[in-house]
């Protein structure tokens, strides 16, 4: 893959906007959008190895260890996102009972609110790998208010056109949520995930081991056939 020169605050950026756009992904995920995802995690790996140049690059030790840290925490979103391509789809948009009874907002400001909520999707899985459980719970709880509170708004507003969005941002809210679940609180993902890498390994170690015993019997049937040969020579000397 390509690398170019970065700077230190170019990559801070970067960073910020991949972490940003990976609730993006559940969209683009549900739409079957394949090639926009497989943008998103091509530029993640092309990232790591633009990092990885600066780290070699850079003298000043303290900039490595920021550079070693934006590493750390974009490999962690990688992961995340790996697990969330793998989180199935479908009958997940009309089930959530809401508890909450919501707030008082504006159709802007409720479509804004969601937007702010997938762009923190990210973000969370950071919170996930440090072990910040109350910081997920406040997300989750925040994503069931937004749901509540579109609800509330959907019961108010006359208006077709105005309930049509608001219905799109509350399908949109829930198929967030659902994902987010599944990926911060739920472990299906993490068991999928490590029964997949303990079969390749499986499967790694299986071809190495057929490719042993094949090389040993090769070498076997080399001496079986050396031998052959000399005994053959032995017979037709005998001959002469």
């Amino acid at each position: 893959m390509h690398t170019y020169d970065c700077t230190f605050h170019g990559l801070h950026k970067w960073q910020e906007h991949m972490f940003q756009h990976l609730g993006w992904m559940i969209m683009a995920k549900e739409h079957n959008s394949k090639l926009k995802i497989k943008a998103y995690m091509d530029c993640i790996q092309h990232f790591l190895i633009c990092a990885e140049k600066k780290i070699k690059d850079t003298r000043d030790e303290d900039r490595k260890d920021d550079l070693a840290i934006l590493m750390k925490n974009v490999t962690c979103l990688r992961d995340c996102a790996s697990q969330l391509m793998t989180i199935p789809s479908g009958e997940h948009l009309h089930k959530y009972n809401l508890d909450n009874k919501g707030h008082e907002a504006t159709n802007c400001g409720l479509q804004k609110w969601m937007v702010a909520k997938y762009e923190k999707l990210g973000w969370m899985c950071l919170a996930k790998q440090h072990g910040n459980m109350l910081k997920i719970e406040a997300y989750l709880d925040s994503l069931r208010t937004l749901m509540a509170s579109i609800e509330k708004k959907l019961k108010e507003v006359q208006d077709k056109d105005k309930k049509d969005d608001l219905e799109i941002t509350l399908n949109n809210t829930k198929l967030l949520k659902h994902n987010a679940w599944i990926l911060l609180i739920d472990n299906t993902c993490d068991k999928t995930m490590k029964s997949k890498s303990m079969s390749s390994k499986k499967s790694s170690m299986n071809s190495k081991s057929s490719r042993s015993r094949g090389s040993r019997s090769s070498r076997r049937s080399g001496i079986s056939k050396s031998s052959v040969s000399r005994k053959t020579k032995k017979n037709t000397s005998s001959w002469f």
